[in-house]
């Protein structure tokens, strides 16, 4: 989608949502009462005279000023649908976990000379799982590691 303003092209990834029937005269905090509108469009609604009518989803028809409409209809959306997406995901997923599989296989050709755990050709058996596992933080720094050994450093006062 992208800002509901009328020649607005700001995709609604870098917009503000905004109610189309305004909190105080009731309007509530859901989807179908929400739009997406560039920052400046949105300021431009809320703090001028332009007014936002929307008869339904579909449909932005924005009134100047001055009295001029310009009425509003986005471009429809490309839409996938939900079985389809999710065999989408699943191949992706799929072949990220064999693409690390692989790429753990070669590694421990490399180190041990052996193509797998039973010495075949078939995949390692591992848990994909444990692929994912973030990397530990790094350690926390030592505190006193700045001092001298002398202990009468301590003792004296600072400079200033």
């Amino acid at each position: 989608e992208k800002c509901v303003f009328y020649g607005c092209s700001r995709s609604s990834d870098h917009c503000e949502l905004d109610h189309a029937t305004g909190w105080a005269e009731g309007g509530t905090t859901n989807v179908a009462n929400l739009r997406p509108e560039c920052k400046k469009h949105h300021r431009l609604k809320t703090e001028t005279d332009w007014e936002l009518d929307q008869p339904n989803r579909h449909q932005s028809d924005w009134t100047s000023p001055a009295g001029l409409e310009y009425p509003t209809t986005p471009e429809p959306l490309a839409h996938t649908p939900p079985g389809e997406l999710a065999n989408i995901l699943e191949q992706h997923q799929i072949h990220d976990i064999n693409t690390k599989l692989t790429a753990y296989q070669r590694k421990h050709e490399k180190t041990t000379g052996q193509a797998g755990d039973n010495g075949s050709q078939d995949r390692p058996n591992i848990n994909p799982q444990r692929l994912r596992l973030p990397k530990a933080p790094p350690p926390e720094p030592e505190l006193d590691s700045h001092r001298d050994d002398d202990d009468t450093s301590d003792e004296t006062p600072p400079p200033f």
